[in-house]
């Protein structure tokens, strides 16, 4: 064989080491692209399902403040109390109602699912 040849040859195995490393490169960027968006995609997901969960509590929470007035106004709570409300969903509300002499304060925490959120009222 020629000198030549056996230059030619080193560099087509050169080549095709290079041409397996940029391959190898090119897939472990994509890999670790598809990884970390599958890893928000995932995390968005739960967010959205307890979204729901999040609206159902808030809405426990809404009608605790709207017994708590209808209450006041039949004049069945005159003093601080606090009271629970458990609805047919299983959403529950704690409600917490303080007759200041200069306001009233009602606070209602809705839970539902291990979610809770929280309204309060002053007039």
């Amino acid at each position: 064989m020629s000198r030549n040849n056996l230059k030619t040859k080193k560099q087509q195995t050169r080549n095709k080491g290079v041409a397996l490393y940029l391959t190898i490169l090119i897939l472990s960027i994509l890999l670790s692209s598809v990884l970390t968006l599958s890893g928000i995609l995932a995390n968005q997901m739960k967010i959205i399902f307890n979204l729901g969960d999040a609206v159902t509590a808030f809405s426990a929470a809404d009608a605790g403040v709207e017994l708590a007035l209808y209450n006041i106004r039949r004049l069945e709570i005159a003093g601080d109390t606090g009271f629970p409300i458990t609805f047919d969903n299983g959403a529950v509300a704690d409600i917490v109602v303080t007759i200041l002499p200069a306001e009233t304060i009602i606070k209602s925490v809705g839970t539902y699912n291990d979610i809770q959120r929280a309204i309060e009222v002053r007039y």
